[in-house]
């Protein structure tokens, strides 16, 4: 993969994270899979097209529309692997998170088959999205 692909994928991130979810599935395999990390109502395995996107879906519901993510510096890419570094930043029932988190993804037939998110601090991550 070369580092317009990564580009091209955070653009579709950025747009799905910031505007329209639905944005990412232009980049999604058939069945890609998320894996969320930690102890709180979002973490787990997101599986297929619809439940990757519900995800999206559902951090900016329960953020009432504040969650905004931004690059925080530029993506790498390693063969089909890529990490794109992000700054999040939002506001939930009297919470602020504002943390760097990594999203690694797997292409397959160059498109995004896995995602992995990596929050900077898993405990500031798990406290903003408990229950």
């Amino acid at each position: 993969m070369d580092v317009s692909t990564a580009r091209r994928i955070e653009r579709a991130l950025l747009t799905a994270e910031n505007e329209d979810p639905d944005a990412l599935r232009s980049v999604l395999s058939s069945a890609p899979t998320w894996h969320t990390p930690g102890h709180n109502m979002l973490a787990g395995d997101h599986m297929g097209r619809e439940q990757v996107v519900q995800l999206l879906k559902d951090y900016r519901d329960m953020t009432q529309g504040s969650l905004r993510v931004e690059e925080a510096r530029g993506p790498e890419t390693r063969g089909d692997e890529g990490t794109l570094h992000l700054h999040l930043s939002a506001r939930r029932q009297g919470l602020m998170l504002d943390t760097e988190a990594d999203v690694r993804f797997r292409l397959e037939e160059g498109r995004v088959a896995e995602l992995w998110t990596q929050p900077e601090d898993a405990a500031a991550w798990d406290r903003f999205w408990a229950p």
